[in-house]
């Protein structure tokens, strides 16, 4: 495997379950609240018959109880069995956990009938403190919002901040709008070559049809206006680490104006450097 078998661990309520989500995204095969001693027999399952999978991430916390004392153990044996891994560590301030639990109202798991909340998070900390030590990132998340830590994960992984992936696609009105779009075009407003009898059978992506539709001026217009409108807010989009974006060209039938409109946006997106993915759904 050529990624270390990343470890996520920490204290409970500090970010660990947002974590999964990222890693997820991140094309990890991630494992929640595994016991430690299951780490080597899942790392010999997915090294083994060609499996596809190339990145792990397994979530270890004291919620696996009195296993969780296997980790030191587990950890040595990866070590000598030349098995790479990082460690990845979250943590926040007392007052932030206990502000947390009491919003989830969800137990902590050193908490029992006779420990108050906060003395249980004291305790989860001096237990976990040597694990702390040795870990190869610490994430305080005590200060950072979701989006905050979903940054400073892709970042510490990836070296980088992840890019948009960008899908552009044309759709008919008479069958339905796509319903995962973030941006919906109605192009209705340009003429509809459907009228005309030579481009009746043809779609937007012969030339006839498409130079038709961009020889109008408010299409050439409202393209130019809508690239440059698009990719201002694309770096938005990145800093908040959405993973991809869906932008759909809508006319009547989805065979001529939202097709020569949609291919000629992906173009003007690929000038810029833009990795663009196009379909046309009723075309």
């Amino acid at each position: 495997m050529k990624n270390p078998v990343l470890i996520i661990t920490g204290l409970s309520g500090s970010g660990r379950s947002h974590a999964v989500g990222v890693l997820e995204d991140l094309g990890y095969f991630v494992v929640n609240n595994l016991p430690p001693k299951l780490i080597l027999p899942l790392l010999d399952m997915t090294t083994k018959n060609a499996s596809s999978v190339e990145k792990i991430a397994v979530v270890v916390d004291v919620r696996s109880r009195e296993y969780f004392t296997d980790l030191t153990d587990v950890l040595r044996s990866m070590h000598a069995l030349n098995t790479k891994y990082k460690i990845m560590f979250f943590e926040a301030s007392d007052s932030e956990l206990v502000r947390r639990f009491e919003h989830v109202r969800r137990p902590h798991p050193f908490q029992n009938g006779t420990t108050t909340l906060l003395k249980s998070i004291q305790l989860e900390r001096g237990f976990l403190t040597d694990l702390r030590n040795v870990a190869d990132y610490q994430i305080d998340t005590t200060d950072l919002t979701i989006h905050d830590l979903s940054r400073t994960i892709v970042k510490i992984l990836e070296g980088k901040i992840s890019k948009l992936k960008i899908y552009v696609t044309s759709f008919g009105f008479k069958h339905g709008v796509p319903i995962d779009a973030e941006f919906m075009v109605d192009v209705r407003f340009l003429p509809n070559p459907f009228w005309v009898e030579a481009l009746k059978g043809k779609t937007g992506r012969d030339p006839e049809v498409a130079n038709y539709v961009l020889s109008n001026p408010s299409a050439v217009k409202f393209l130019d206006s809508f690239t440059q409108t698009t990719t201002q807010i694309f770096s938005e989009f990145v800093y908040e680490n959405k993973p991809q974006l869906i932008i759909a060209f809508g006319c009547t039938g989805g065979q001529h104006r939202s097709v020569a409109m949609a291919v000629e946006y992906e173009k003007k997106l690929k000038k810029l450097g833009y990795s663009v993915n196009l379909t046309h759904r009723d075309s």
